[in-house]
């Protein structure tokens, strides 16, 4: 087993004061360049971790950190990444850690810009974000930034924070690409559809579209022309124009849902009488699942909100107690799943 070294062996194995040492542990002043480099290493080297519980019971406080995402009663999909902060959160249960979830409307900015207002007024320690609304995203994170506040974003990548816990957007929305010429049977259009986010200030959307555009911009020949279409099903006048667009020439050769509502454009597709139009969305939320089984679905790519949630607490904690640096990137799998392996991932989860 590798050596647990303690802070006073650290200084002795590089020949220097315990205070130095813990200078540059806890990033205070006082030490040069080149000591708190050949310091920085040698803990990395072997993966030092102080104590932890000795210091939060002997500055008698306790290390907080805020979790924003969209409210769970309009997207299932974030239950999923809230089950995985309480996850992460019981495996520090020996610490004097707590995570605070709170929610914002996905359909609303400035929900989430008062969101925000009151998380940098309450200065918690870290911060992980699931920043759906891209512009008021950076300017929260740049607010972060300014206030020494660490923060971890999950499911949608910008820049500016600590840490990217997701998958590979643009690649995913190749394999949707991929996916659809696989399983489609006649010649015709491919519909893009983007549901209930407004793409323009969505990054995540607007990666998947252009991996999905991609896709096909390398193909000499061009078989699938495809649309883009953004709907709000809470609107009649937006569904109206869906469809139209779904029944105008019958010409529609398969659908990539952009989001976790794909069950909504397939009870759509069904209730027009166009149900085996190939589609495929993202997500395993229980609605998905149920269309999967019908086989209205045909493909579901599984983004893992688990695990995002659950890896970013997890980074937050390790960087607050322990000093140690998250990746910068922590990229999941691309899962494909189907009707005769959704069971495993259910199960798992």
């Amino acid at each position: 087993m590798k050596k647990k070294y303690t802070m006073s062996e650290v200084a002795k194995k590089l020949n220097l004061s315990r205070g130095t040492v813990d200078r540059v542990i806890h990033g205070r002043e006082g030490v040069s360049e080149a000591t708190r480099k050949r310091v920085k290493d040698f803990l990395q080297e072997v993966d030092f971790k102080p104590n932890a519980i000795a210091r939060s019971l002997k500055e008698n406080r306790t290390y907080g950190i805020h979790v924003l995402i969209p409210s769970t009663e309009n997207d299932s999909y974030w239950e999923s990444a809230k089950k995985g902060v309480q996850a992460a959160e019981k495996g520090f249960a020996d610490f004097a850690l707590s995570t605070e979830i709170q929610f914002y409307d996905h359909n609303d900015p400035k929900s989430f810009q008062t969101l925000c207002e009151k998380t940098l007024g309450e200065k918690p320690d870290g911060v992980l974000l699931a920043p759906l609304f891209y512009r008021e995203s950076i300017g929260f994170l740049q607010d972060c930034i300014r206030l020494k506040i660490p923060s971890i974003t999950f499911n949608s990548f910008i820049e500016n924070s600590l840490s990217f816990i997701g998958q590979d957007l643009f690649n995913s929305g190749r394999v949707g690409a991929d996916l659809l010429t696989r399983i489609t049977n006649k010649d015709g259009k491919l519909l893009v559809i983007h549901v209930d986010e407004d793409p323009s200030n969505s990054s995540h959307m607007m990666q998947k579209e252009q991996g999905f555009k991609d896709y096909f911009a390398e193909k000499e020949k061009q078989r699938y022309p495809f649309e883009t279409i953004s709907i709000n099903f809470q609107q009649q006048s937006s569904v109206e124009l869906l469809k139209g667009e779904l029944l105008r020439d019958k010409d529609v050769a398969g659908v990539f849902v952009s989001t976790s509502k794909a069950y909504r454009v397939a009870s759509l597709l069904e209730a027009l009488g166009l149900g085996e139009i190939p589609l495929v969305g993202y997500d395993l939320v229980e609605e998905n699942i149920e269309f999967l089984k019908k086989r209205r679905i045909d493909f579901l790519i599984n983004q893992n909100p688990f695990q995002q949630a659950y890896f970013g607490i997890t980074y937050l904690f390790d960087y607050i107690l322990f000093g140690k640096n998250p990746p910068k990137k922590k990229l999941l799998p691309i899962d494909i799943v189907s009707v005769e392996n959704y069971q495993s991932y259910v199960e798992a989860s």
